[in-house]
């Protein structure tokens, strides 16, 4: 069987740039290490998240300004988990319920 040590990056395609900035290093902290211009589509940033000192893998997301909400098709991935070490559950269980 294979094992898995870890995960070098989550992507997602999201909303709004700024909603997606202010939910990740606004409420979960995570430092924004990088912005770039998607290698694919030169009209879309690439945001990079991470702890902060980069030691955790990636969050990368795909902001799309102005689009409509998707729906889950055949094959795709409709929920993912990420998990999170027992003794910083109360850190973001803190940080979530201060930013309601």
């Amino acid at each position: 069987m294979l094992t898995t040590y870890g995960v070098h990056h989550l992507s997602s395609m999201v909303g709004h740039a700024q909603k997606n900035i202010d939910f990740y290093a606004g409420v979960l902290k995570y430092r924004l290490v990088k912005q770039t211009l998607n290698l694919d589509d030169k009209n879309m940033y690439h945001l990079y998240y991470s702890n902060h000192d980069a030691s955790s893998g990636l969050i990368t997301t795909f902001p799309m300004n102005n689009t409509r909400e998707g729906s889950i098709g055949a094959g795709q991935v409709a929920v993912a988990g990420y998990a999170i070490r027992p003794e910083t559950l109360n850190y973001l269980e803190n940080i979530l319920e201060s930013s309601i």
